[in-house]
């Protein structure tokens, strides 16, 4: 028996899954301005090797290539988007279990790899960093010219300029 129903009845009655969030794809990937949000915060708090090659190079996306996050710089980044250092435990965590080079150091690989996971499971956590970084978790916009994480890292530079006027002047 021929049914009376539309042909798109089923799938005007299936269940209404929420819009993707801007954080993540459909397919679960980092969105892309998320990517972008998450490169720009990285290279604030990253360094690069102490070699000419890297301290002549202009492009982000070089730079990103050489930059890591030693366990100093987890630290400052840690302490401008959560307000404290990283437990001894997380940082293992990230040196087990996520990219990093042959010091022990996060890439930005391994950077985007503990975003995606933190998103995945826990996304009000990664919504909270956004709004520490300045950014409007909707719309992955810029609210405010600079979040605390912006001043933070402004601050750790200053003050490493600070040691190397005074490393000079000894």
């Amino acid at each position: 028996m021929a049914s009376d129903k539309p042909a798109d009845f089923a799938k005007a009655t299936e269940t209404v899954i929420d819009e993707p969030s801007a954080l993540l794809t459909e397919e679960g990937e980092l969105s892309d301005k998320l990517y972008d949000i998450l490169h720009e915060v990285f290279l604030q708090f990253a360094k690069l090797p102490e070699t000419e090659s890297a301290a002549k190079l202009k492009d982000e996306k070089e730079k990103v290539k050489l930059a890591t996050l030693g366990r100093e710089e987890i630290n400052a980044f840690s302490r401008a988007t959560n307000g404290k250092d990283l437990p001894d435990e997380q940082w293992t965590e990230i040196v087990e279990y996520l990219d990093v080079n042959d010091a022990g150091e996060l890439t930005f690989k391994g950077f985007t790899e503990l975003y995606s996971l933190q998103t995945e499971n826990d996304e009000a956590e990664t919504v909270k960093d956004l709004k520490a970084w300045g950014y409007d978790p909707q719309t992955l916009e810029r609210v405010k010219k600079e979040g605390k994480a912006q001043e933070e890292a402004k601050k750790a530079e200053e003050s490493d300029k600070e040691d190397d006027k005074d490393g000079e002047s000894a």
